[in-house]
């Protein structure tokens, strides 16, 4: 069931997080279960109560009655856990860091801005993760902030100031001036 659901989510994400926005005048991310349970059958995306019970126990994306859509959609389509919980035999898309990092908190703007870019990432991460080598000449697996900021411009991922921030507090938390780019792209694979 998990599977079907992240396939459908994958395919209707904007969508859903478009309605839920609609239904959340107050835009805190949180909307009543009823309505978000509306939106899924809307587009078509059928599911129980009971199994809508079950992934929001998995998952925490219940609080008081409401579900939290942002959280919905990060399990769905943001893969943030650490690069070394892969399958034992199943080959890396990326490489593990060579310098030891640490990811800081994740924030609900931080999401939002990895969820608005999430589709170009997705689309052409390799040619971002090319130019990304271009800029690490020493190949450590990281980037300056500047650097990191001139790629994805490059590739029309344009960000305020304060985006930026949000994205570099949680993939840079100690300060260092340095992202790690394999573990940004791979937030954006699944």
């Amino acid at each position: 069931m998990e599977r079907r659901l992240r396939g459908a989510v994958q395919r209707y994400w904007k969508e859903i997080q478009r309605k839920c926005a609609e239904e959340d005048p107050k835009q805190d991310g949180h909307i009543s279960t009823a309505s978000f349970l509306e939106i899924l059958q809307s587009l078509n995306i059928s599911m129980t109560p009971e199994q809508f019970e079950h992934l929001a126990g998995k998952f925490d994306i219940m609080s008081k009655g409401c579900v939290s859509y942002h959280n919905f959609l990060h399990h769905f389509l943001l893969n943030l856990k650490p690069a070394e919980t892969t399958k034992t035999f199943e080959r890396r898309r990326l490489p593990l860091p060579i310098t030891p990092t640490s990811q800081g908190v994740l924030t609900k703007d931080c999401v939002e801005v990895m969820l608005r870019t999430y589709d170009l990432i997705c689309s052409s991460w390799t040619t971002i993760r090319r130019n990304f080598l271009t800029s690490d000449r020493t190949r450590t697996g990281s980037v300056s902030v500047q650097d990191f900021r001139k790629v994805l411009s490059h590739f029309g991922v344009n960000l305020s100031e304060e985006e930026f921030f949000h994205l570099c507090s949680y993939f840079d938390a100690n300060m260092t001036g340095k992202i790690c780019y394999n573990n940004f792209l791979s937030a954006f694979l699944r």
